[in-house]
């Protein structure tokens, strides 16, 4: 119970940290990923071919992004760590990489993904309409992370009803 306690707080820091400054505490990913080898060392949902296979999947996936952009930008000379996409979001998809098998965080990467564009577009919609201020970039991490919570306290209901 305390560390789906921690996890929920550090996650909860992390996307109001993102959201409000667009950028994490240094410090947050090295919590989250002693988190998430403690959680493997008493769970044990994963296993180390796991984690190869996921960040393999990662590091296809960044590298495709970045042709897609190199292509669309007609560059390979592309500021992609700082602009598409930040160091504190690429860290924290590594460090979510122990808490899940294969997989599972294939499904829930691309579920997160799919959550974060949908939410940023609903607020963007909502924003728009009460002529607030649009922010034109997604605060990627924090989308992840609230949708981390998500599952975890999804999981533990469910555990709790079985």
């Amino acid at each position: 119970m305390l560390l789906l306690f921690s996890q929920i707080a550090v996650l909860a820091t992390v996307a109001y940290q993102d959201f409000k400054s667009r950028a994490i505490a240094w410090y947050l990913p090295i919590l989250l990923l002693l988190l998430s080898v403690l959680s493997y060392a008493i769970n044990g949902v994963s296993t180390p071919t796991d984690w190869l296979l996921s960040v393999i999947f990662l590091l296809s996936q960044f590298v495709l992004v970045y042709l897609y952009f190199s292509i669309k930008n007609r560059t390979l000379k592309l500021p992609f760590m700082d602009h598409l996409l930040g160091w504190g979001d690429v860290l924290f998809l590594l460090v979510m990489v122990p808490f899940f098998s294969f997989n599972k965080f294939v499904l829930y990467y691309s579920m997160s993904l799919v959550f974060a564009l949908s939410a940023h577009l609903l607020f963007r919609w909502r924003a728009r309409h009460k002529e607030q201020e649009v922010q034109a970039f997604i605060p990627l991490l924090g989308w992840l992370g609230l949708f981390f919570i998500g599952v975890l306290v999804f999981e533990y209901v469910s555990q709790l009803v079985r």
